[in-house]
């Protein structure tokens, strides 16, 4: 029982910073603004971490952890070795967005802090973030591949794709996800989607499969 109350004490003070560092921002939170958050004393702080960086790398760290997962989960919705009809492959495209932006929804507070506190002036973790960017670039440029297996997206050039879908995503996030609102995942998906299909279409005349042929 003891251990089970000092666990749920310890999230507590984790969530109270994540608050606390989103309104503040790491440089001007205290610790007696997280405590004070938490309704705890400082000297009740001071028994899990050691001072305020300390929880503040903690969150960020795990936040990352779990988002790069969040993203590794999406290659097994294009599989490598048979093309998928283009309909298969817009639904496919349509559950991998759903699952990033499920991801920033549930890790909403965590996300405003990540965003608009650590990408912009935090040098801690610049070598971290550009490996997360590097992957996320490269497991898009692969699902651009398999996108152009089954027919579309084939005048794409992948690079320049994989950077506009990764950024589209982050502003998406910024915009619709962050200021706390309620917000529809299922509309904004859809609103992907109906970009994409637009965007991704062969060209007149060329060669099509699965759903969407004209």
């Amino acid at each position: 029982m003891a251990r089970t109350l000092s666990a749920a004490k310890r999230g507590k003070l984790i969530d109270a910073a994540v608050e606390v560092f989103k309104e503040k921002g790491p440089g001007d939170a205290t610790v007696r603004d997280i405590a004070g958050r938490a309704g705890a004393s400082s000297a009740t702080f001071y028994r899990y971490f050691r001072n305020k960086e300390e929880v503040y790398n903690l969150i960020v760290t795990e936040f990352l952890v779990e988002l790069a997962k969040a993203w590794v989960s999406i290659d097994e919705l294009f599989p490598t070795a048979d093309p998928m009809s283009q309909t298969d492959a817009l639904d496919a495209v349509a559950e991998a967005l759903r699952r990033i932006f499920d991801f920033y929804v549930e890790h909403r507070e965590t996300t405003a802090v990540i965003f608009r506190r650590v990408v912009p002036i935090d040098d801690r973790f610049v070598e971290r973030g550009q490996e997360l960017l590097d992957m996320f670039l490269e497991q898009v440029g692969r699902i651009f591949a398999s996108l152009a297996a089954s027919g579309l997206g084939t005048d794409i050039d992948p690079k320049l794709g994989s950077a506009v879908t990764v950024g589209a995503v982050f502003g998406a996030s910024v915009e619709y996800i962050l200021p706390g609102r309620e917000v529809d995942i299922g509309n904004v998906v859809d609103q992907f989607i109906s970009v994409a299909r637009h965007g991704i279409m062969p060209p007149q005349g060329a060669e099509t499969r699965g759903g969407l042929e004209k």
